[in-house]
């Protein structure tokens, strides 16, 4: 058996053997594939969804392993995986391994824990801050002669994020009532009343999403001509 041979052999057993006790050895060739970042893990269709950011390499990176409640679930050249079986609470990370021989292992991901529709990361990683409180300026009113009836527009100034704004959740009398996509929203004669309350929250794009505390509350005032 030639030298590159037993070497190519020796790659494979410590892969295998470093993929289940999920071990990180260190590069012969001095350099590893880099930390993947941004783990997020969500209950979906009866099974959890894992993303990450890919990892980097001299060497190229081949895959990543995933592991689940700290044991060896599978491997994946992708940088996303579906576990049929996941549920809410499990815990995953991942790490990576390059093309190299022998194989080089990235330092373990940060660990995300699966809920319905979240993934809850360590504070390190986790998107830490909220958007701006949008704060409603003014409630304008105008009488349709024709139908006899009133409208009204409110109005905020745009809220600011490092992760850009998503949208803004609009509430009425004090329950979810629509998302909204404008720092601003007509309401007509269906959508409200004299004395209906409303007030508005902003949503960024980050993972996972962040809200704003609530804007100030408005009231529709009495119909009046005068």
């Amino acid at each position: 058996m030639t030298v590159t041979a037993r070497r190519t052999i020796a790659a494979s057993l410590l892969m295998v053997v470093a993929s289940i006790a999920g071990i990180t050895p260190a590069s012969a060739a001095g350099d590893r594939p880099t930390r993947p970042q941004d783990m997020v893990a969500f209950v979906s269709g009866g099974g959890v969804n894992v993303s990450w950011k890919a990892s980097s390499d001299q060497q190229g990176v081949k895959g990543h392993n995933v592991y689940r409640n700290g044991f060896f679930l599978a491997s994946t050249s992708r940088t996303s995986f579906r576990d049929s079986q996941g549920r809410s609470g499990y815990r995953y990370y991942v790490i990576a391994y390059d093309r190299g021989t022998p194989v080089s292992f990235s330092p373990r991901s940060q660990e995300a824990t699966a809920y319905n529709g979240i993934s809850v990361r360590p504070a390190d990683t986790v998107n830490s801050d909220r958007p701006s409180t949008p704060r409603i300026r003014n409630i304008s009113g105008w009488y349709q002669q024709q139908s006899g009836e009133w409208s009204y527009g409110i109005q905020w100034p745009k809220s600011t994020d490092r992760q850009g704004i998503g949208g803004y959740n609009i509430y009425k009398n004090g329950r979810y009532w629509r998302t909204w996509n404008a720092a601003g929203i007509v309401l007509y004669r269906w959508d409200m009343k004299p004395g209906d309350t409303f007030y508005v929250t902003s949503f960024d794009n980050g993972t996972p999403r962040r809200y704003s505390t609530r804007s100030n509350t408005i009231t529709i005032p009495p119909n009046n001509r005068d």
